[in-house]
């Protein structure tokens, strides 16, 4: 298997969050942190971008394509805020599928579900997803533990609309791997990765099987 990385742009830019009582905050940790955490209305890039070329083409002539589990707010919405990249994704024909986040992620997707999270990403991507792959593994005692402990919880499925095509299926890792150990002892050393540590990741292996149902 071989591919190809292409940033979506060259250009250095912040997301900024409006919140609901008007408050604007740029910057991904920021955004994260903020106290109070009331809800966020908006997001947008602190300065306009572009997308780069080679990027705009593979979303044109891709046959399909697949939004991978993120940070909703400041990774996954910011890649559809580049210049031409809404454009781009309106004139591809292909097949548009999201793998859905297993956990909510604490200052960004408090009490939201996976079908609030479908709203967002068409909202903000301009076009309407295909499908949808919805996590069933069951996350282990430990791992929901000290996720707990900020506030991180399993997301409820809400009602995805009908149109789209949900594949549900066991997506995760059974128990915590190596390189997530190594990340969490890695993020001992800053301040700010003190209180997380991405533990519960999706397995590729699982992942891989269940694409093919989109194909």
């Amino acid at each position: 298997l071989s591919g190809e990385v292409i940033p979506v742009t060259d250009e250095s830019r912040q997301i900024c969050a409006r919140c609901a009582d008007g408050t604007v905050i740029c910057g991904e940790w920021e955004i994260m942190s903020r106290s109070p955490r009331v809800k966020i209305a908006e997001v947008f890039l602190n300065k306009q971008a572009s997308a780069v070329p080679s990027a705009l083409a593979a979303v044109k002539n891709a046959d399909i394509l697949f939004i991978a589990p993120g940070s909703l707010y400041t990774g996954i919405i910011p890649l559809f805020l580049m210049g031409g990249m809404k454009s781009a994704l309106r004139k591809s024909r292909a097949k548009k599928i999201w793998v859905a986040n297993v956990l909510s992620q604490p200052g960004l997707t408090d009490e939201m579900t996976i079908a609030r999270h479908v709203l967002e990403i068409e909202k903000y991507s301009g076009v309407l997803l295909d499908g949808v792959v919805v996590n069933t593994g069951v996350v282990s005692h430990g791992l929901l533990r000290h996720y707990k402990k900020f506030s991180a919880n399993v997301l409820k499925e809400g009602d995805i609309p009908s149109r789209i095509k949900v594949v549900r299926a066991d997506c995760i890792e059974s128990r915590v791997s190596r390189s997530a150990r190594t990340e969490r002892d890695r993020g001992k050393n800053f301040e700010k990765w003190k209180q997380w540590s991405h533990l519960l990741r999706h397995d590729c292996i699982k992942l891989r099987k269940v694409l093919k149902n989109f194909l």
